[in-house]
């Protein structure tokens, strides 16, 4: 109930209901990347498939490079790097950067 539930709340955002079923897939195979990037390569396809045969085919088609990430995101060690310093910054600042660049471009789209 709770994953309709889920999926009905981000249905509206980008991404759909895709993004919250990919999280919820990597939280619940935590530990496990083979599973977790059959997971996002499965909802990827969908997702993508459902632009392509429903919306348009071109978006459809470019949402399939997600996919590419998924090497990338198999390198990932679980480690946090070496400098406390420098991560403590890094957090800070996509903890600021992130909701702020979201409301400058809200910001942008109701003044344009």
């Amino acid at each position: 109930m709770l994953i309709v539930l889920n999926c009905l709340i981000s249905f509206p955002s980008d991404w759909s209901c895709i993004a919250a079923l990919c999280i919820m897939a990597f939280g619940t195979n935590r530990g496990k990347s083979k599973t977790q990037m059959c997971w996002m390569i499965f909802y990827t396809a969908l997702y993508a498939a459902v632009y392509f045969f429903a919306l348009d085919k071109t978006y459809g088609l470019f949402q399939m490079a997600v996919v590419l990430s998924v090497p990338v995101i198999g390198m990932y060690n679980g480690e946090r790097g070496r400098n406390t310093r420098i991560n403590r910054y890094i957090k800070w600042f996509f903890y600021i950067y992130y909701p702020l660049h979201l409301v400058i471009i809200g910001w942008l789209q109701a003044v344009r």
